[in-house]
């Protein structure tokens, strides 16, 4: 891992946006690397953004400010594609990771993106529907990161994660969630030029 790398979660409330930040800091603490999460909340007319941002290392982090240059970004909603600045606080490289039924050529199209840009679709609101009862899209949404990111292995995540939901969930919903994260790693649709 170089320097560092940021990762920059957005979407609306109740989709887990800052949790999600939360557990992946968790996750990767428990493997032994340097993690920040926080978040940033922002007042819009139409549609409030919430934001929250990870900042990963292997060595200790001496970065105490805000990420405006984030490698990823994981978009919840979205219908913010319409209404919010999504490119914002990110490289120009940035990899998108976005809950939507639309393709990644599409994604690509729509935010003028370069072939530089690798670009993952999920229908991340559906899987967790289904499995968890209610539309809440950031454990499939993080299982993708850590695949494409390839931080940490998967077993690692879904041992860590079941750990970690069962302090807060039933175990059945603790194991529903495991399956999210199975799904999204089948259903993930990756831009390939």
């Amino acid at each position: 891992m170089s320097k560092y790398i940021e990762i920059k979660w957005q979407g609306s409330a109740g989709q887990g946006v800052v949790t999600a930040a939360a557990v992946l800091a968790e996750v990767l603490a428990g493997e032994g690397k340097y993690v920040q999460a926080f978040p940033e909340f922002i007042a819009q007319k139409q549609r409030p953004s919430i934001l929250a941002f990870n900042r990963l290392s292997d060595t200790p982090i001496k970065t105490h400010s805000g990420v405006n240059r984030a490698g990823t970004l994981v978009l919840m909603d979205v219908r913010q594609l319409l209404t919010a600045n999504v490119k914002k606080n990110l490289k120009e490289n940035a990899d998108f990771i976005i809950n939507t039924t639309y393709t990644p050529e599409f994604i690509k199209e729509k935010l003028n993106l370069s072939e530089e840009n690798k670009i993952y679709t999920l229908d991340a609101n559906t899987i967790a529907q289904e499995e968890i009862g209610r539309p809440i899209p950031n454990i499939p949404l993080m299982a993708v990161v850590l695949n494409s990111m390839d931080l940490v292995s998967m077993d690692c995540f879904r041992h860590r994660l079941k750990e970690l939901l069962s302090l807060k969930l039933s175990p059945e919903l603790a194991a529903s969630n495991i399956v999210t994260v199975e799904r999204a790693l089948n259903e993930v649709k990756e831009y390939e030029p």
